[in-house]
């Protein structure tokens, strides 16, 4: 006889998605607006150096996108050096705490991930997810979120 029992993390990752509340402050301006997005996911700076220009060029491909990027660590001082980044490639930038006070991604190009702990239910927001790690020594963060989220 064979038993299937599951996978504690799958299952977990997968209970989380199936029980998000959409209208959630950090979710429900995303619902409305629904541009291209890309969400990476636990980035480094060695990803966002080449993230960065592949985004500059997906942009002038298909126009009009929105990126979400949330850095492995969102320090301050790491929150303000991406948006200067950012702003300096001609993003509109916003962080994540900002939307939150405004309820809106109107005219907002690039959402900046300003605390841990709300990555995987952004993913659910995400037309393409880019997973962070893999040109970094620490490796490739976990690709069950964006996978249990559809996020391609």
């Amino acid at each position: 006889m064979i038993s299937v029992t599951g996978d504690p993390a799958v299952d977990a990752v997968a209970q989380r998605v199936s029980a998000l509340d959409v209208t959630a402050n950090h979710l429900a301006p995303f619902y409305s607006d629904n541009r291209p997005t890309v969400i990476a996911g636990s980035t480094w700076n060695t990803d966002l150096k080449r993230l960065l220009v592949a985004l500059e060029i997906v942009r002038t491909v298909v126009g009009e996108i929105r990126i979400v990027i949330a850095p492995h660590e969102p320090s301050d001082f790491g929150v303000s050096n991406l948006r200067e980044r950012l702003e300096k490639r001609s993003w509109s930038t916003r962080t994540l705490k900002e939307v939150e006070s405004i309820a809106s991604v109107s005219g907002v190009d690039a959402v900046i991930i300003d605390r841990v702990g709300v990555l995987p239910d952004l993913y659910t927001v995400g037309h393409v997810g880019y997973v962070g790690g893999g040109f970094h020594r620490a490796g490739v963060h976990s690709v069950i979120e964006p996978a249990a989220a559809d996020c391609r």
